[in-house]
């Protein structure tokens, strides 16, 4: 008789419960004592690794231009996803979530060793789900570059992205949505990962670049609630994953037109219904923020635990553990090391440096070419923006007396275009309760500490 990889993963997690039961009884325990039937599990995030596969080319003039404009680490993506999986390894996890954007472009090479890396991590036992992000599937920009040239490679349909990762959701799944790439699977019985697609790749082709806004269709948001409702009867505890976030993560991020496209359409009647049907958690991505927001409904409650990018400092990853009390409890690490060329400095300096200056030039390019600021003006609130976002990024964001009074000078100015600004740099500064990286929620009422 042979066994599937998930099926070897699925016996190896009911034998390491069982001994967890075990050597938690001592002799003189009471057999006939009640048993607390809540799930328990550690669960390892990390998310947005936008792998791209080094065979690609990651030099000469066409490769460069492209990351100039580009806030992440596409080139040591190969060394910090291996770094990632490392760390992993290194933890108890039984349980790894990835919520999309898994490779640059979507090239194929590049998914099919993202997967490699993912079977990395089934091999010691842990079970892994990936959801697609905008970048993943159908995807027009997926290229490899030869010196000047960026030239066409294979990207993947929705078909082809369910096959390469049949083992870390699909395959194993216990229900499929027949709309999407939204599926259900039961890693720890109890405990559902409920991966919720909403990208609009069907559209990437008439557009000619991949969308970045996500929409849940009226048949994927049906099925979604009728598989809340069974978990509801059924008793089972839901960790939503999606690659948008389900709620906004700073005021007015909806409206923004740089960031608009982040948070799901029609999020606040979406995140309201799903809360009253019993979803608590949700896993996003996709800003590349390290940032935890929450909604009360009259009846319930719902948490968007969306974790920064691994191509983006501080390079994040969560450790989250759920108790049979109820609580879970939400911890954050960074990678520290790579195994790639930094010019001799610690990697996070590198990150950091690496961000900060694309930032700026990006913050330069925003103001000038789509706000119409003139240069002087620019050179003024670029680095104030760049601030922003940075600190947004990191999570449990401060703001500096430099970057106040530039608020408030913009305030003074008083016409509509200082005012939004203004407006907009405050929210990413301002950061309401809970906290980003390190926080306990309580799964039954909701309160966080």
């Amino acid at each position: 008789m042979t066994f599937s990889s998930h099926h070897l993963r699925r016996m190896f997690l009911l034998m390491t419960a069982g001994m967890i039961l075990f050597t938690a009884c001592s002799e003189d325990d009471d057999p006939a004592a009640p048993v607390d039937q809540n799930p328990s599990a550690v669960i390892a995030v990390f998310s947005d690794p936008h792998y791209f596969d080094p065979t690609l080319g990651s030099s000469g003039s066409a490769f460069e231009s492209y990351i100039a404009m580009d806030r992440k680490l596409i080139a040591e993506s190969h060394a910090l996803t291996e770094a990632a999986v490392s760390a992993i390894l290194s933890t108890d996890a039984n349980i790894v979530i990835v919520p999309g954007d898994l490779t640059k472009d979507g090239e194929r090479s590049s998914h099919e060793r993202f997967a490699a890396f993912c079977a990395q991590l089934e091999q010691a036992g842990k079970a892994v789900f990936v959801v697609p992000g905008n970048h993943d599937v159908r995807n027009p920009h997926a290229v490899r570059y030869e010196g000047n040239q960026a030239l066409p490679v294979a990207s993947v349909t929705e078909q082809e992205f369910a096959q390469i990762y049949a083992e870390y959701g699909y395959d194993e799944a216990i229900a499929r949505d027949p709309a999407s790439l939204s599926y259900v699977a039961e890693p720890v019985d109890g405990i559902w990962v409920l991966g919720m697609d909403a990208c609009r790749y069907s559209e990437n082709e008439g557009e000619g670049h991949a969308v970045t806004g996500g929409r849940l269709s009226a048949a994927t948001e049906g099925w979604i609630k009728a598989r809340l409702q069974e978990a509801q009867a059924q008793e089972k505890t839901v960790f939503g994953v999606m690659h948008h976030g389900l709620l906004e993560h700073f005021q007015g991020q909806k409206l923004n037109p740089i960031s608009a496209d982040y948070v799901v359409d029609d999020w606040a009647r979406l995140s309201g219904e799903f809360a009253d049907l019993g979803m608590h958690i949700v896993l996003t991505g996709h800003f590349h923020s390290n940032d935890v927001v929450e909604k009360r409904t009259s009846e319930s409650f719902l948490f968007d635990i969306e974790t920064g990018s691994l191509l983006t400092w501080p390079c994040p990853y969560r450790i989250m553990r759920l108790n049979s009390d109820r609580t879970l409890d939400i911890t954050t690490a960074v990678i520290e090391n790579i195994q790639y060329d930094t010019g001799g400095d610690a990697f996070q300096d590198y990150a950091y440096g690496y961000l900060e200056s694309g930032m700026l030039g990006l913050s330069t390019y925003i103001l000038t070419s789509q706000f119409g600021v003139d240069e002087q003006t620019a050179q003024m609130l670029a680095p104030v923006m760049t601030e922003a976002f940075v600190t947004h990024y990191r999570g449990d964001e401060t703001m500096t007396a430099e970057a106040q009074g530039v608020i408030t000078t913009l305030k003074q100015a008083g016409d509509a275009n200082s005012l939004f600004m203004a407006s907009a740099l405050e929210a990413l500064f301002s950061d309401p309760p809970p906290a980003d990286n390190t926080l306990t929620i309580n799964l039954e009422s909701g309160m966080v500490k």
